[in-house]
């Protein structure tokens, strides 16, 4: 069973990270722009989602 999670970085990245014998590495990195305010929601909710994927 491999361990995944994600990591918050100020208030607008999210990594998803994957544990290896020698440490976490970074997956995918969700970052929003600063256009929308919404979009710190939709990076956050794709983070989610690709941890769930990731742990069926």
């Amino acid at each position: 069973m491999k361990k995944y999670r994600i990591i918050e970085y100020g208030l607008d990245h999210y990594e998803v990270q994957m544990k290896t014998w020698y440490g976490w590495i970074a997956i995918k990195t969700f970052k929003a722009n600063d256009i929308s305010p919404d979009s710190i929601d939709y990076a956050q909710a794709c983070a989610q989602e690709l941890l769930d994927i990731l742990r069926e």
